[in-house]
């Protein structure tokens, strides 16, 4: 997928995240329990 910033989220999934496709750094901003938004996404991928 697409990922024009190159911060291993896919820019649809930050979109939809309420991120910005042009950041990188927003890869850290903390998520779901505090967790960086890019653990999050790999929660989600690994389903849990």
């Amino acid at each position: 997928p697409a990922d024009a910033d190159h911060d291993g989220l896919p820019d649809a999934w930050e979109k939809t995240h309420g991120l910005n496709p042009q950041d990188a750094a927003d890869r850290a901003k903390p998520g779901a329990g505090g967790y960086p938004m890019l653990e999050v996404y790999l929660s989600e991928l690994a389903g849990l």
